[in-house]
């Protein structure tokens, strides 16, 4: 499998290097061409699995190729210009329009900085693919135009293949993405195999609207800090199968998607400071075998569905400072996780449980320490339950449903142990309950860092 694989890319690789027609070379070594679409896409469908069936069945028949060289966006056009290549790119100044699908190839790389703004014509199909670099500062990019005749619900997009393939920072972007493909979603950055080397290009200070995903996928080192995520029409940021990301300081407004933020079998990372203010769905969701990751000081409010889920396997999580208030849903479960350790949060005022578990593994523990919990339809609730222990949380404002579902039975046991205003230390082992010592003041951190060497809490 892995040699047919390498060979169809080979053969991509060669068939882009050599076919595109009437390309020819300027005095800086600028290489520019116009030629059939379907030779991009098939090295796509090869290297990040893409599917582009609708983009080849009906899609433009040619596309604009940056073959070689480094060009500013200005530099491209007028270099279009003079090989004659019709209207792909046209300029007015800092504003310019991309009339056709452009392809930065393997060893080219286009720079779109210093202000300028580019807009993409829907009506003709145009989107950008980066299989060399783009790098994208202080531009404003956004989908002008009427309905494209060809593929029903058609947007422009931006998507990039390999670690380094395509930086945006400090810019504007608006309109993109459709279909249910993360590839079309808008912004996508993915790779695998021979494309996965190196570290991922930040994403920071931009302002992402009306977009329906960006999607970041294998992707190592993630830096996404400092964006605003606002009136998306899917997930507005997917992480899939990374190590090592950070997610800082981003601001998710309104939302219409499952989830603001989907982060899918990362290997270690931080999701801190974040504002999730509203939207459809849920704010954060963390799933399929997820390890080693700290969700901290991130503010949830305001969302329909559970603010924060942790699922499917994903295990050895913190949940520590954050704010989980106000939401039409529950506000955190914890479905079929590992183990996840929740200290210091405040979740108040949600429609559902304050904090729901269901099915946990079974050599998997949820330590839930120093908690506030106050007005939530019931406090903790859990169903299918490994172990589970409860210390030193404050539900003084949270009567008169304090535990339910299975944990409903241990209520009288944390009433005892709570006589006198004390906050009571309480571990339950499947359906029985009893007292416990006190943790150490630094329980959760030694929690934290014992589940990340593989040792049992």
């Amino acid at each position: 499998m892995l040699l047919r694989n390498l060979r169809r890319l080979a053969i991509c690789f060669a068939l882009l290097a050599g076919a595109p027609l009437w390309a020819q070379q300027t005095a800086d070594g600028i290489s520019v061409s116009r030629s059939s679409l379907r030779l991009a896409l098939m090295q796509l469908a090869t290297s990040v699995n893409a599917d582009v069936t609708d983009l080849v069945e009906s899609g433009p028949g040619e596309a604009l190729y940056l073959q070689s060289g480094q060009a500013t966006l200005a530099e491209l056009a007028d270099a279009a210009a003079d090989r004659e290549l019709g209207d792909a790119l046209t300029r007015d100044g800092d504003s310019f329009r991309l009339t056709q699908p452009l392809v930065v190839l393997p060893g080219a790389q286009l720079d779109i900085s210093g202000g300028p703004t580019l807009a993409l014509d829907r009506a003709r199909g145009a989107f950008v693919v980066a299989l060399g670099r783009i790098t994208v500062e202080d531009a404003t990019l956004r989908a002008e135009g009427a309905q494209y005749d060809g593929i029903p619900g058609f947007r422009p997009f931006f998507a990039g293949v390999g670690q380094s393939s395509l930086s945006i920072t400090n810019s504007t972007l608006a309109g993109l993405g459709y279909g249910g493909s993360e590839f079309t979603g808008g912004v996508f950055v993915g790779a695998q195999g021979l494309l996965g080397k190196g570290s991922a290009k930040p994403l920071t200070g931009n302002a992402f609207t009306d977009l329906r995903s960006v999607t970041l996928s294998r992707l190592d080192d993630v830096v996404v800090s400092d964006n605003m995520f606002e009136a998306f029409r899917g997930t507005a940021l997917k992480i899939v199968d990374g190590s090592d990301a950070q997610l800082t300081g981003n601001v998710f407004s309104a939302t219409r998607g499952a989830h603001a933020l989907h982060v899918s079998g990362l290997r270690g990372g931080e999701v801190t400071a974040n504002t999730f203010d509203a939207g459809g769905g849920k704010a954060l969701r963390l799933d399929d075998s997820s390890e080693r990751v700290t969700l901290a000081d991130n503010a949830m409010t305001g969302f329909e569905g559970t603010a924060l889920t942790v699922a499917e396997g994903a295990g050895c999580v913190r949940i520590t400072r954050n704010s989980v208030e106000d939401n039409i849903g529950g506000g955190i479960a914890l479905d079929m996780a590992g183990t996840v350790i929740l200290d210091d949060n405040t979740i108040a005022r949600n429609r559902g449980a304050g904090l729901a578990i269901r099915g946990q593994a079974p050599d998997s523990t949820a330590l839930v320490l120093s908690n506030v919990f106050a007005g939530n339809r019931m406090g903790v609730r859990g169903t299918d339950l490994a172990t589970v222990r409860l210390a030193r949380n404050d539900l003084s404002d949270q009567m008169p449903r304090l535990l339910a579902g299975d944990l409903d039975q241990v209520t009288p046991t944390y009433l005892e142990a709570a006589r006198g205003g004390t906050r009571p230390d309480i571990v339950v082992d499947r359906v029985s309950a009893r007292v416990s010592e006190s943790l150490r003041k630094d329980a959760a951190a030694r929690a934290f860092a014992s589940c990340g060497e593989g040792e049992a809490l």
